[in-house]
């Protein structure tokens, strides 16, 4: 009978090809020897049950890939015998094209374009030792049809009209990957990396850095600053380079919600970042710089109203409020000890504002009603290092990532009380927040850059790959934890996507 995944690891459960011998086998071994000659592939003894009997092509006539010709026999004769119905093994079918795209419970199984990264591909090549399923006693899968696999893949693995997956996915969070300068995105309905954008491959240094990203209202542009390749890069929803600008250490990015313009603060990666940030006209990508008189303005956030752009010097702890579409700023010590402010979250009535201390691990709330005279009203604990932080746009929650704690933190917007403290597994080291515009769901990325979390397979360059957790605003916990690349670190979503 087929073995039963259900207490297996999830690396044994994602593709598994048996290595007993059914009962039912054994009966269809009776077969005569003139009727087996007559059947198209013979019996399968390997798998968790008979296949299928349809014979593979061979990968190296094939000029086009057609999927029900090429790709789906493929499956048929090594995985539909676990992986088919409603009953299928970890979740994962591989009976159609759509059940193939839609991945197991644990996330996807291919990312199109991007065999490379394509955890169906990975199972059969990079596993220590043998390959899935020659680990299992089981004959693996061929050069050809591996090859054949990562053709289909890379090609972006089509079905036989030629569409896309998720081509027309239009809730996207989009994951800057730092220490392998790559952008994963994600659909925030199906919550499973549908693209893998290669920075390298565009022409940027191994070491661009990919620090934060935001989309502009309908999504169809999207920027991402390079801290360590100096840039600010604009790309079209299709994942194409449009445009991009010279900027010296760019950080946390924002959108001015009307006059098209896209500010950027600076990163934290050298002392010497300028005491200014930038504001590029988004329609041709003009910079031009507003000094602040502080060094390192890392905190970035613009008032919904668009009147005023804030920002804060990371080594000074002086609040800068900038007039939109001026050089003209106000300044507003911070008091108590020194905050570092990190990032700023501002209410979406526009009237408080919620600053991250990375050095004092405080919250700090600031009413920013008049911009012109901002009260700074109270500070509360959180855990140590928090990074960022997230209203729920009915304004019934902050959430706020702590780094040092490997933790979110829920604050109840109206009594500023702490409600709850989220851990559990995927939380290592959680930096980037966002939140969907249906309330209900919140991502987190966490950049694992001490191993703190272990990946579900182990393919011996995978150990401190980053994750993007999925917190259920409802029950506030952990519901999926979603690998994407290396130090995982700036979210960036357009306003109003859903999760749901």
């Amino acid at each position: 009978m087929c073995t039963d995944l259900s207490d297996q690891t999830p690396a044994e459960a994602y593709i598994s090809f048996g290595i007993e011998t059914s009962a039912y086998q054994r009966q269809r071994m009776k077969v005569s020897a003139s009727a087996a000659i007559t059947l198209s592939i013979g019996l399968i003894l390997g798998g968790c049950e008979l296949l299928n009997d349809v014979t593979s092509p061979d990968p190296g006539s094939t000029d086009t890939i057609v999927f029900s010709s090429h790709i789906q026999p493929l499956f048929d004769t090594h995985c539909t015998g676990c992986h088919s119905g409603e009953t299928a093994d970890a979740g994962l079918r591989f009976d159609s094209w759509s059940n193939t795209m839609l991945g197991s419970k644990h996330g996807e199984a291919v990312i199109p374009y991007a065999a490379g990264h394509s955890l169906m591909i990975r199972l059969v090549t990079d596993l220590p030792g043998d390959p899935h399923p020659v680990n299992e006693g089981n004959e693996g899968l061929s050069a050809a049809e591996v090859a054949l696999l990562e053709r289909w893949i890379d090609e972006g693995a089509l079905d036989d009209d030629g569409t896309v997956p998720f081509a027309d996915s239009n809730d996207l969070l989009y994951v800057c990957n730092r220490d392998e300068a790559s952008i994963s995105v994600i659909d925030t309905k199906a919550k499973l990396v549908i693209r893998r954008l290669d920075l390298v491959k565009l022409g940027f240094t191994e070491n661009a850095a990919p620090y934060d990203v935001v989309v502009e209202p309908g999504g169809e542009q999207w920027y991402v600053s390079l801290a360590g390749d100096n840039a600010v890069l604009k790309f079209s929803r299709a994942n194409e380079l449009v445009a991009q600008a010279a900027v010296t250490f760019p950080g946390l990015l924002a959108l001015h919600p009307t006059n098209g313009i896209l500010y950027a603060g600076r990163a934290l990666n050298s002392a010497q970042a300028p005491a200014s940030i930038v504001a590029i006209r988004r329609s041709d990508m003009f910079v031009d710089e507003i000094p602040v008189v502080f060094s390192r303005p890392h905190a970035l956030a613009v008032r919904p109203q668009g009147d005023v752009v804030f920002s804060a010097g990371f080594d000074v702890d002086q609040l800068m409020a900038i007039q939109s579409g001026t050089s003209s700023v106000t300044f507003t010590p911070i008091t108590g000890p020194l905050h570092s402010m990190g990032h700023f979250a501002i209410s979406p009535d526009g009237n408080w504002m919620w600053g991250s201390g990375w050095a004092s691990s405080l919250m700090t709330l600031f009413d920013i009603s008049n911009p012109q005279a901002v009260q700074q009203r109270q500070s509360i604990p959180v855990a140590a290092d928090p990074r960022q932080a997230a209203i729920l746009p009915n304004s019934s929650a902050l959430y706020i990532s702590g780094n040092q704690d490997d933790v979110v933190t829920v604050v109840d917007f109206s009594s500023t009380q702490v409600r709850k403290v989220i851990s559990g597994n995927g939380m290592s080291e959680p930096n980037g927040i966002a939140v969907t515009g249906d309330n209900r769901f919140v991502f987190v990325s966490n950049a694992n850059t001490a191993g703190g979390y272990i990946p579900r397979y182990d393919f011996r360059d995978n150990d401190r790959t980053g994750t993007v957790v999925v917190i259920d605003t409802a029950i506030d916990e952990i519901v999926k934890v979603i690998e994407v690349g290396k130090r995982a670190s700036g979210l960036g979503m357009k306003p109003g996507a859903i999760g749901f």
